[in-house]
Formats: structure tokens, C-alpha cells, sequence
């Protein structure tokens, strides 16, 4: 499955083969539609987006094995995985695509 996530560059820095899922809070937020990605989390109103400048600038693609059902669908959209159950999920491969563009 490939997962999509936006990111601040903070974030998007400490994400690498051996650490795909780096974060502090209990939970993240991804979505399996990268049309979802461009359109709703881009739009500058997203989780507050707009107060916080860059907050949702990078983008990452996770292809991702889930056997346990440790990714959670909470919406059509999107897709939670809590901190705690990051270790469960099979991490076939890192996409760090970078600043978001239009041309994805």
C-alpha cells in the first residue's frame, strides 16, 4: 500500500530507511490518495496549516505492508498509525520526494 504524508522540514529531515516513521505525538496522519493530499492538505486551511508557515511543505511516499491492521482508516481519506505500533508496520521502501509540487 502507499501511503502519502506531508510534512515540515523538521520532520521531513529525520526520516530515513532506518527511521521511515519519526515523530513525537501519539499519532500521524496519512492518506492512500495523493489527489486527497494536493487538494485538501495543500489548501492553506488543512489541521490549521495556515497559521504555521511550512507546516505541510515536504512530501514522503511510504510503500507499506500492514499484516496487523496497526493502520487505522479513520475517514475515506485517511489513514492513522499510532507511535507505538510504527514498529509493526513493514516498511517496504522511503519515497523523500521533497518540497510538494504541482508535477505529483
Amino acid at each position: 500500500m502507499k501511503l502519502y504524508r506531508l510534512m515540515c522540514k523538521a520532520e521531513y529531515d529525520r526520516v530515513d530507511d532506518k527511521s521511515p516513521f519519526s515523530w513525537q505525538s501519539k499519532a500521524k496522519w496519512f492518506s492512500d490518495d495523493i489527489e486527497f493530499i494536493k487538494s485538501r492538505v495543500c489548501d492553506g486551511k488543512f489541521n490549521n496549516s495556515g497559521d504555521v508557515e511550512g507546516r505541510y511543505d515536504y512530501l514522503v511516499v511510504y510503500d507499506v505492508t500492514d499484516n496487523n491492521d496497526k493502520l487505522k482508516r479513520v475517514s475515506n481519506k485517511e489513514v492513522m498509525l499510532y507511535r507505538k505500533d510504527a514498529p509493526m508496520i513493514k516498511v517496504n521502501s522511503v519515497n523523500k520526494l521533497g518540497i510538494m509540487s504541482e508535477e505529483w
